[in-house]
């Protein structure tokens, strides 16, 4: 019985309850989702194709988008997305980039939405973006250089396992956000060419 508790068995043991509850919340995500989905569409429906949002007042245009989209946006800026083609996937796209972009107003009114100063000029935007893809390969390559390095990861002792994980986590963390980072400077790029 003692070595059937050994720490590998318990490594193993711990690793299936976490996919389990992972899986488990994931569906349960999903499906609770696909309810609330159903309630946004009616919602979006009556309040863009009857063009309710014209006459709304500026905070309540501003939390009916909220109610509807769960990010919290200036009524100027949505205002702006309304009137143009598309505005569902415009404003997605305003939301990935936000950091990026910059609304251009005369009157409290949204004229355009453009770039920061900083990636205006096409050659430093097309180089902040291979920088990102750079540093997505560098850190994923560090994430997984233990992976490789290693053959049995079972024979290693518990505590040599525990840094070999921090190490994969921080690293594979660092890929993520290089490539969320990409992807809104992409967004940014779409919603400034309107």
């Amino acid at each position: 019985m003692i070595e059937e508790l050994s720490p590998e068995n318990i490594a193993k043991i711990i690793a299936i309850l976490i996919s389990i509850i992972t899986l488990y919340t994931t569906l349960k995500k999903a499906v609770s989702k696909k309810e609330n989905l159903k309630i946004d569409y009616e919602f979006a429906e009556k309040f863009i194709a009857e063009e309710k949002w014209e006459n709304m007042h500026d905070y309540l245009l501003e939390k009916a988008y909220l109610a509807l989209s769960g990010k919290q946006l200036e009524a100027s800026v949505i205002r702006f997305f309304l009137e143009q083609k598309d505005p569902s996937k415009k404003l997605l796209d305003y939301n990935r980039g936000t950091r990026f972009l910059l609304p251009e107003k005369k009157e409290e009114k949204v004229i355009k939405i453009d770039l920061i100063n900083k990636l205006r000029d096409e050659s430093k935007y097309k180089w902040a973006q291979r920088r990102q893809i750079i540093y997505y390969f560098i850190t994923a390559s560090l994430a997984l250089l233990p992976l490789m390095i290693f053959s049995n990861l079972f024979t290693y002792d518990f505590s040599f396992l525990l840094i070999l994980a921090i190490w994969v986590v921080s690293f594979g963390t660092l890929a993520f956000s290089s490539l969320v980072t990409s992807t809104a400077l992409e967004s940014a790029k779409r919603v400034s060419l309107l």
